[in-house]
């Protein structure tokens, strides 16, 4: 380890490893417990310290307690890593933190689920990455057909109009629209025919 001159806090002591494999080497002999709250740790003196310089440690926040087993506060301060990102127009930021929140096992609420589907959906479409917004976009498709959601396939298809329409392929962006009219009657029918049940 070696002491570094300054340090990115006040009154803090920085030292770095001086090389990454040594570190790699070093982190791998911790024993998984070990490494689970030292994670902790480092989440939990973050989470005081970053005061006004949130945008550069919101993410890192995270990532400690996501490692530390601690899913919730993870999944809060990704958001918040989401939402800073976003705030400052830095998408591929943004993008990083949206795809740390779906690969976490614990997101099982659906809701939760299509609302950083479509973040991601729609990030990918402002910063022009089609493969990525034609993924997300299949995963919602996907999550709306197994919870049956007409609205959710709405958006769905409304989006794969957009995407035939930003690759310049005219004739199939009518197709999708076409599929959003018939998703848009059958939800509304289906709510008509719920509250006449009711």
């Amino acid at each position: 380890m070696q002491p570094r001159p300054s340090s990115a806090f006040d009154d803090t002591h920085e030292a770095a490893f001086q090389h990454h494999l040594l570190h790699q080497v070093t982190y791998d002999t911790v024993l998984k417990p070990d490494k689970r709250s030292g994670h902790a740790t480092a989440a939990s003196w973050l989470a005081e310290r970053v005061g006004d310089r949130q945008a550069e440690y919101l993410a890192i926040t995270a990532e400690h307690y996501e490692r530390a087993g601690d899913h919730v506060r993870a999944l809060a301060w990704f958001d918040r890593a989401y939402e800073a990102a976003e705030q400052r127009y830095a998408n591929q930021a943004a993008l990083d933190s949206v795809a740390g929140i779906l690969a976490m096992p614990h997101l099982t609420n659906p809701a939760e689920r299509f609302k950083q589907l479509t973040r991601q959906r729609d990030l990918a479409d402002l910063s022009g990455q089609r493969a990525l917004q034609r993924a997300a976009n299949d995963a919602i498709e996907a999550l709306a057909v197994a919870e049956q959601r007409a609205d959710w396939l709405c958006s769905v298809a409304a989006n794969r109009a957009l995407l035939h329409d930003r690759l310049g392929e005219r004739e199939q962006a009518r197709i999708p629209r076409v599929a959003v009219t018939h998703a848009v009657f059958v939800f509304f029918a289906a709510a008509l025919a719920a509250d006449l049940v009711d």
